[in-house]
């Protein structure tokens, strides 16, 4: 599954801090850590209306801010310390998850390009670097193949493309830079922070396309025997998903939303949360929407999960489409609900 950049908390080298400044950021990262955000943000803007230049509370706040899905004030936070600390990586780092978190890939390189001009030995920003030119391919591959359905190539490279962000995050280690940053006030060493990345990445498919193509995937287990007959479970499956497509062409968000798996998690590291959101302005806006479900085919991995592929008509007001569907399904609360989710172009 793509995920986006996972934010590396900077450490500065830098004198002691006053006593009761790292008390009240102390306070705050654990306001963070508790996930009280809120009361966290009010704790540093009390104290930088008092220390507004305080590199530490700045960034923590856009940290919380990114937590919050907050990008944009988080990318203002992070630029306005790049022009204070250039010289400075960690900065750009964090930058650069802000505008890919956005989609805005080229961005996302251009910060990181400058952390590895500040600092050519920052291996954090070389390995994200790596990963946003890997992900622009992605896109472009998908934009290929929603332009050319049969393109066998960009769906050969696309599957790949998977593949390879389906093995782990993307880089979230802490690193410390070795440049000493005397300009700094006092900044103490803090811990790693990985909130959930946030916000809706820049689609470069249409519209309606809730996920991006992870062919690779489709084989990730054998199936296993089901329990039951095969026709009670896989009626099962079936029934569920066109449940989901019914709710989706009632525009019942909530009924929509309540067909998806607790765990389940968006493709490209969207948040539950900016999913949702998403989800919910996509099914609003067109005044009806129509879906089918045809063609399925249920394959059994365990007693309680299953995989259902099939053809999905799409027609609304604005919009008209098909595309294959793939649903991976797991038992939740006596009902089968979607864990995974991917529109195969």
């Amino acid at each position: 599954m793509l995920r986006i950049f996972l934010v590396v908390l900077i450490t500065f080298i830098a004198t002691p801090a006053v006593s009761g400044e790292q008390e009240t950021l102390n306070e705050a990262k654990t306001l963070m850590e508790q996930g009280h955000p809120t009361q966290a943000i009010k704790q540093l803007d009390e104290f930088l209306a008092s220390n507004p230049d305080h590199a530490e509370a700045r960034f923590l706040k856009g940290l919380i801010l990114v937590h919050q899905d907050k990008l944009e004030a988080a990318i203002k936070i992070f630029e306005a310390l790049t022009k204070d600390y250039p010289e400075l990586p960690e900065p750009y780092n964090n930058l650069a998850v802000s505008y890919s978190a956005l989609g805005r890939f080229d961005d996302a390189r251009k910060a990181l390009q400058s952390a590895i001009t500040t600092h050519p030995s920052y291996a954090t920003a070389h390995e994200n670097l790596g990963n946003i030119y890997a992900m622009m391919a992605a896109d472009a591959y998908n934009h290929a193949l929603s332009l050319d359905k049969g393109n066998a190539a960009a769906r050969d490279k696309l599957a790949l493309m998977s593949e390879l962000f389906s093995v782990g995050t993307i880089n979230s280690a802490p690193h410390q830079s070795s440049k000493p940053a005397t300009a700094l006030p006092a900044q103490p060493t803090v811990a790693a922070v990985t909130p959930a990345p946030t916000a809706t990445p820049a689609p470069s498919a249409p519209a309606i396309e809730e996920e991006d193509s992870e062919l690779a995937m489709l084989m990730e287990e054998e199936p296993d025997e089901a329990g039951g007959t095969a026709s009670e479970f896989e009626q099962g499956i079936l029934s569920a998903a066109h449940q989901w497509a019914q709710a989706w062409s009632d525009k019942d968000t909530e009924g929509y939303l309540n067909h998806y798996h607790s765990k389940f998690k968006p493709s490209r590291g969207l948040s539950r949360s900016s999913w949702e959101r998403q989800r919910r302005q996509r099914i609003a806006k067109p005044r009806f929407i129509e879906i089918e479900v045809l063609d399925a085919e249920i394959t059994a991995i365990s007693e309680d999960e299953a995989k259902i592929e099939f053809l999905q008509t799409y027609r609304s007001n604005t919009y008209s489409d098909e595309s294959r569907k793939y649903l991976r399904m797991k038992r939740e609360g006596g009902s089968w609900k979607i864990i995974r989710e991917v529109s195969l172009q």
